[in-house]
């Protein structure tokens, strides 16, 4: 692994580590995915037997990290008003 990436998150199913890789790369900030384990699916669903690990590059590390601190719960009220 590049010694210039560092870790920002972890998620244990492909659409968390999805929504939260296109949250930074939205906000300019390249993500590498590093899946460990099983990941694929069963009869009723998704296993959970996985370990998504959300690389940036060690310059955005901070602000990764801040955005994905920030809290968005008031975005999704609004959603559910409109």
């Amino acid at each position: 692994m590049d010694k210039d990436l560092k870790e920002v998150a972890r998620a244990t199913d492909v659409i968390d580590a999805s929504v939260l890789q296109t949250y930074l790369e939205a906000n300019g900030i390249p993500v590498i995915q590093i899946e460990k384990g099983f990941a694929g699916k069963v009869y009723m669903g998704d296993t959970g037997l996985t370990d998504i690990r959300l690389l940036v590059s060690e310059k955005h590390y901070e602000e990764a990290l801040r955005l994905l601190a920030e809290d968005h719960s008031q975005l999704v009220e609004d959603q559910w008003k409109e």
